[in-house]
């Protein structure tokens, strides 16, 4: 609701390895049974954002990782510097996205599968305030199947760019 209302990011030159280290402790906290490996590029470039919401799309993520990653999840959470973008990819080993569904699962309040079958909790809100902050960032968002099994969804976000003095 605070991001249909609004929400007023607050952008500042944010180091990305730095909030992923932060996520994942929290998340190896929160899940002392699942798998969480971390790969960080070691560039030391930083982007222009909002900490609380790039923080909020690796939480999402890992979580969902966690979540749809069967009896023995394994997430992994990667940093790379490309062309002037850094990309920011979470993998999982679960059960993965079709191609099909893997079109809508951005969309508000969209839940893979059918009520009947869905054994996971969700609002199907989480995929979708991820691509909300992406955007608002001017970045780009996509999902794609991991291999041998699973889902790595990957975002491309710009660096932050160091004013020229004149």
């Amino acid at each position: 609701a605070r991001l249909d209302q609004n929400y007023v990011y607050h952008f500042d030159a944010i180091s990305l390895s730095e909030i992923v280290q932060r996520s994942v402790e929290h998340a190896r906290n929160k899940y002392p049974n699942a798998k969480i490996s971390v790969q960080l590029d070691s560039s030391d470039k930083t982007i222009n954002g909002d900490e609380t919401a790039i923080e909020t799309i690796l939480d999402n993520l890992i979580d969902n990782g966690i979540k749809y990653g069967g009896d023995n999840p394994h997430v992994m959470v990667q940093t790379s510097y490309v062309n002037n973008e850094y990309l920011l990819s979470v993998a999982d080993n679960g059960i993965g996205i079709s191609e099909k569904e893997s079109a809508y699962v951005f969309d508000k309040f969209y839940r893979i599968g059918n009520e009947e079958t869905r054994t996971t909790k969700g609002t199907g809100l989480g995929l979708y305030i991820c691509k909300t902050i992406v955007e608002a960032h001017n970045g780009s968002i996509k999902i794609s199947k991991h291999s041998p099994k699973g889902s790595k969804v990957l975002i491309k976000l710009p660096v932050h760019k160091t004013p020229s003095h004149v």
